[in-house]
């Protein structure tokens, strides 16, 4: 994404590189661990769903667990996250997020919603040589970053596993393949102007490039896209 397009001159383009990065951690995270004030041990992902709600992270416990009373007391919290997204040098490094936790209303089936209100942004490089990056919140949370790279990524994913059969559609529709020649589908890769699909059909291993109409600038123009070019059942 652009930096110069949507930059307030108060903020360098550093900053807008280094907060594109770390909410395109938050949006696909790989391993999580929540260190709260009065908890010895951290709460690590096997037992922490995170969910970024435009830069702020939703943590998903159960009534009644630590975690949820820890909430109820505005603990004072540390996010840890790890992302398989690499840095443009190929290191990828931490996002840190420190702030206190909210609880919210609960939910369905006894689950508890908390957030962690961010004061302090911090994204660490795994190579010595690049210093440690403290993101002003208002720019994190800003809304031109909800189409980041983790959240592209994070829809590729979820297309490839929970809508295989919309994808065979697609293909045997955008490429006159009969459909049950198709074997399987994979969404290699969703940018905001078009994806590129690769399947497997009874001649072989195919790619295929779709080009969008138009260049999505948030996450409902995108589903609206890859609902109009692909299949309209994909979210």
């Amino acid at each position: 994404m652009s930096s110069d397009t949507w930059l307030p001159d108060v903020w360098s383009p550093v900053q807008a590189s280094a907060a594109a990065e770390a909410r395109s951690m938050l949006a696909c995270p790989e391993t999580t661990s929540l260190h709260v004030d009065g908890i010895e041990d951290p709460i690590e992902a096997d037992d922490l769903s995170v969910i970024d709600d435009c830069g702020t992270p939703v943590l998903l416990t159960v009534a009644d667990s630590v975690l949820d009373g820890a909430a109820i007391r505005g603990a004072r919290a540390r996010l840890v996250v790890h992302s398989p997204l690499a840095e443009p040098d190929d290191a990828p490094g931490a996002l840190e997020l420190v702030g206190h936790l909210h609880r919210h209303h609960g939910c369905a089936r006894g689950q508890v919603v908390v957030t962690v209100v961010v004061d302090h942004v911090l994204l660490h490089s795994s190579r010595g040589d690049r210093p440690t990056v403290a993101i002003e919140p208002d720019l994190f949370t800003r809304p031109e970053l909800r189409l980041n790279r983790g959240y592209l990524e994070r829809s590729a994913q979820h297309a490839n596993e929970a809508h295989q059969a919309e994808l065979c559609r697609s293909i045997a529709t955008v490429t006159g393949t009969r459909l049950h020649a198709v074997a399987g589908v994979r969404l290699e890769q969703v940018t905001p102007s078009g994806v590129v699909l690769t399947w497997v059909d009874t001649s072989g291993a195919h790619r295929t490039e779709i080009t969008f109409d138009r260049v999505a600038r948030s996450p409902e123009e995108l589903a609206s896209l890859l609902s109009d070019h692909l299949h309209p059942d994909l979210c």
